[in-house]
């Protein structure tokens, strides 16, 4: 469509009058006529004949360019049919300038004997000059046209993207809510049936972890120095249910304060630390952890024992688990080409690198 959007003052009303579509088109064509019409008109300071002319060729031009622009451009340009689209084109263009080169020669011509010198002793130079005039009055509208369609598709692209993005991500982050809770359910379960004194402290965690998850990680970007905190309170949750059977050395590098970056993405390589590590609750485990940030590139380093009946983890070369698979997913659509995750292991040891650019 024909048609520009715009926002030049704050009353809502005038704005509706300034963006109202037959008004914007009637303005067009009246701003046509009053440039030609003085354009022309200063040849030979006879304005009330160029305004005249000008009307008289009006309704041929805004017929070929309605046509042009409503029919032909929307059924062969954007279905990609260029060669009905070329002969539409030519032939609307060639009929205009010949209908209005014979209402020239009735009306105009007998009554204006400079006009018809100047067009010419042949028909075919004062066809070519009507052509030439419909074309001219015809490029702002299609450039106008092809501008909003471009727009539009754009806009609508882009929207779609995000839309998909936003509802991809949330659906990870929701895989993310009841695995942890699941985990750590399973943890008080088993405290509870030990009989476990520590089975309050828990649940007071749990709650605290839970009231992160729910409402803090809605947010797109949460505070580093904060997540770090709600990771501690994990590992505490993890530590009171396994108590000495795990060793746990974590630290901290760089002024983590200032600093954002996306929810949930520490916590899975953690949990999957944890779940590696203390399969076996009799044997003794150990989980290093290091997090580190430097002008704004977040890194860190997770390295755990493997416990000796971890089998799938043994077997399986390539098996990452829902956590890290849904990790790695996750950071491809917040940090594209901004990111680095890599995974190593050997018999005994299992080690989670990430390093994430948090530059905006």
């Amino acid at each position: 469509n024909m048609r520009i959007n715009l926002s030049l003052i704050s009353n809502k009303k005038i704005n509706r009058l300034i963006n109202n579509r037959l008004l914007q088109h009637f303005a067009y064509w009246v701003c046509l006529i009053i440039f030609f019409g003085l354009f022309w008109g200063f040849y030979d300071l006879n304005f009330g004949k160029t305004f005249r002319n000008e009307l008289l060729g009006l309704p041929v031009k805004i017929i070929v360019v309605y046509f042009i622009l409503y029919f032909v451009i929307p059924k062969y340009l954007y279905t990609k049919k260029y060669g009905y689209l070329i002969i539409l084109t030519i032939s609307a263009l060639i009929l205009g300038g010949v209908i209005n080169h014979f209402i020239y020669k009735i009306l105009v011509f007998p009554i204006d004997p400079q006009m018809r010198a100047s067009s010419g002793e042949y028909d075919l130079f004062s066809i070519m000059h009507r052509i030439v005039d419909i074309n001219t009055v015809l490029v702002i509208p299609v450039i106008i046209n092809l501008f909003n369609n471009w727009y539009k598709n754009e806009y609508a692209t882009n929207i779609l993207a995000k839309e998909k993005l936003e509802t991809e991500l949330n659906f990870l982050k929701g895989q993310i809510h009841p695995h942890f809770l699941f985990n750590t359910l399973n943890n008080l379960y088993s405290l509870i049936v030990k009989k476990s004194d520590s089975a309050g402290d828990v649940v007071l965690k749990l709650s605290e972890l839970l009231r992160y998850l729910i409402y803090d990680t809605q947010e797109k970007e949460v505070a580093l120095n904060k997540e770090i905190v709600k990771i501690r309170n994990y590992i505490a949750l993890e530590k009171i249910r396994f108590g000495s059977v795990v060793d746990v050395s974590f630290h901290n590098f760089g002024d983590l304060s200032g600093t954002s970056i996306a929810p949930l993405l520490i916590l899975p390589i953690i949990e999957n630390s944890f779940k590696h590590s203390t399969k076996n609750e009799t044997q003794k485990a150990w989980i290093t952890i290091e997090i580190s940030i430097l002008e704004n590139i977040f890194e860190m380093k997770v390295e755990n024992s493997i416990c000796e009946n971890s089998n799938t983890l043994k077997n399986s070369k390539t098996s990452e688990g829902m956590g890290l698979s849904n990790l790695r997913r996750r950071l491809e659509l917040l940090y594209p080409d901004k990111h680095f995750l890599k995974i190593l292991f050997t018999d005994d040891t299992y080690l989670v690198s990430l390093k994430v650019d948090l530059k905006k």
